[in-house]
């Protein structure tokens, strides 16, 4: 590390994040969102994740005053926000015998990293502020795309037990009328997505901003168009050492946020809600091991 240790790196990202080249905002972008995943990166390692060449990242390093990526690495730990503990991956010895376990093992230390910053958001600086437009809005909209659909689709229906006015967007539409075309006040858009992204999430998301709707994104630690677009980013890690990227991050905050909203709402506005549902429910379609109340 160098004798003259700067301003927190974190810190310095966000306050110069806008000015810096695309490449760079890549960097700072993965670092902002994953800094307790930057223990387990070298250089090339960080580079080959993000697309860019070792070069630009050792370039990185040294406009923000570091000697190389691993003099980086060694202030990270003390710029980490607190209760983000950097993960030892020799808590993982019991499952690194090797070949599948090995995977294993490397996926289950990146999934709690994961999950453990995810966690942090519902008590970072943005969360609150998102939780007031989920809960005071007028109306909700949901969207997801690709294979984050369905994780859209029930964020929503947890916000739909909680409150009214929650609309889950035809992802199928190409021109998101009920988004776009209404004039109604008091509205925000929620979005779903991660890379590669849709075209379709960018464009909604720019033309909703553009039109004076509140836009919240939950999204993955690569997107850095995010934050160009709105301030509402809840960026989560997907990585894995599996075949597959991993949900489990972005299904946690998600879940945290409708979660949110119910506290915010208190259990006078909830619970005659929840009530009020599970009796329409039970009437027409009933529960396993219960008689609808009304018949075919």
């Amino acid at each position: 590390m160098s004798d003259r240790s700067p301003p927190a790196l974190l810190d310095r990202l966000k306050t110069t994040f806008a000015d810096l080249s695309e490449a760079e905002r890549t960097i700072a972008n993965f670092i902002l969102v994953q800094p307790t995943a930057i223990p387990f990166e070298t250089g090339e390692s960080l580079a080959k994740r993000l697309g860019i060449s070792a070069i630009t990242v050792g370039r990185f390093c040294r406009k923000f005053g570091y000697r190389n990526f691993r003099d980086l690495k060694a202030q990270m730990k003390f710029d980490t926000p607190p209760g983000l503990p950097w993960t030892s991956a020799g808590q993982f010895g019991w499952l690194a015998d090797g070949g599948r376990s090995k995977a294993l093992g490397d996926d289950l230390r990146i999934a709690i990293t994961g999950l453990t910053a995810a966690y942090a958001l519902a008590s970072g600086p943005k969360w609150d502020a998102i939780i007031e437009l989920l809960a005071g809005s007028a109306r909700v909209h949901v969207a997801g795309f690709q294979t984050e659909r369905g994780i859209a689709q029930h964020f929503a229906a947890l916000l739909q037990y909680a409150r009214t006015g929650v609309v889950v967007v035809d992802a199928s539409s190409s021109s998101f009328l009920e988004v776009l075309a209404e004039d109604e006040p008091n509205r925000c858009l929620v979005i779903v997505e991660t890379r590669r992204y849709s075209v379709h999430a960018r464009r909604l998301a720019e033309d909703a901003t553009a039109a004076g709707m509140a836009v919240v994104i939950v999204t993955d630690s690569y997107c850095n168009w995010a934050p160009q677009v709105t301030p509402h980013v809840l960026a989560v890690s997907t990585d894995s050492a599996l075949f597959w990227t991993t949900m489990v991050p972005l299904v946690a905050v998600l879940t945290l946020l409708a979660d949110g909203v119910v506290l915010r709402l208190g259990p006078d506005h909830v619970t005659p809600r929840l009530d009020r549902i599970s009796r329409i429910y039970q009437d027409f379609i009933g529960h396993t091991g219960s008689t609808p109340s009304r018949g075919d």
